[in-house]
């Protein structure tokens, strides 16, 4: 299906169904969300794959070196106060929100290619987009509070707020440790994996 059709390629004309045609806007965008991280030199590159696009056969995966985080990821600590919850909680709209958000805690915290994804994939306009009171990392018994990392992930089914939130399919949680640190972490509902390497 693809490369030049020279001069037929006005008669030329592809037809595909619409789950193929989903599939391949998918890893196009997949594609394009890990160069930007490349670009921006956000560390370890992170390539994303779900249950119909793998980014690399699973069999050339070393699990030793590489992380398999299904669905959560997290980014840079930043200096966590009270006005951030309170933008958060705030009645603005949620892409207000981010930009806002963005800015206050700068793009290692909250990085601009994700924002870019997200921008693209609003499928249900604002109401895609959900972020979620800010919460302390002190009741959580197994995890890495200093770090504020947890190997199981943060965000469970009770964070996703549905009642609330029930088109949202992007999802956003601060946590923060006692220090004063806090982490940004985004949860995209469905069967997305992120493969990153940590070595």
């Amino acid at each position: 299906m693809f490369g030049s059709r020279g001069k037929y390629l006005r008669f030329f004309e592809l037809t595909i169904p619409n789950a193929l045609y989903a599939d391949w806007h998918r890893c196009f965008v997949f594609h394009r969300l890990a160069l930007d991280a490349i670009r921006q030199k956000m560390g370890s590159l992170v390539w994303l794959s779900d249950r119909r696009i793998s980014a690399v056969a699973s069999s050339s995966i070393d699990n030793s070196t590489v992380d398999l985080n299904r669905g959560e990821m997290s980014f840079q600590l930043f200096n966590y106060s009270d006005d951030i919850d309170a933008l958060v909680s705030s009645d603005e709209s949620s892409v207000v929100i981010m930009e806002k958000l963005a800015q206050r805690i700068g793009d290692g915290a909250f990085p601009l290619y994700l924002r870019k994804y997200i921008l693209r994939m609003l499928h249900h306009g604002a109401a895609s987009l959900a972020f979620h009171p800010s919460k302390s990392i002190d009741g959580y018994r197994d995890a890495n509070k200093e770090l504020i990392e947890r190997d199981k992930g943060l965000i469970g089914l009770s964070d996703l707020q549905k009642n609330k939130f029930p088109r949202a399919i992007h999802h956003f949680k601060i946590f923060y440790n006692s220090e004063g640190k806090a982490r940004l972490f985004y949860k995209l509902e469905g069967s997305i994996q992120f493969l990153k390497n940590v070595k």
